[in-house]
């Protein structure tokens, strides 16, 4: 991945079309996932929130240019939710 600096005078993304919203990086555990959000906390770092996505947890926060970076962690599939909507259940970790 490689970003590039433009022009100062560049208008930003348009809501409305097609683009890179954010991305993001799975973490190795959700040990890991925690220090990340406790260590940006420390540092200042702009927190745009935490959401709970049932078998997964993602922490949303921005760059010093404001590229929103989203870093989560993924319960193994074993520990899956076996009936509903995989989505809709609450994560079984707080940070």
């Amino acid at each position: 991945l490689a970003l590039t600096q433009i022009s100062p005078h560049a208008t930003g993304p348009d809501k409305d079309t097609v683009g890179l919203s954010h991305f993001a990086w799975e973490m190795d555990s959700f040990e890991d996932l925690r220090k990340l959000y406790q260590d940006m906390g420390q540092k200042g770092v702009k927190i745009g929130g935490i959401e709970d996505h049932g078998i997964s947890i993602g922490v949303y926060f921005f760059d010093p240019e404001g590229n929103e970076i989203e870093a989560y962690y993924e319960l193994p599939s074993e520990d899956w939710p076996a009936e509903g909507d995989l989505f809709e259940g609450k994560f079984p970790h707080s940070l």
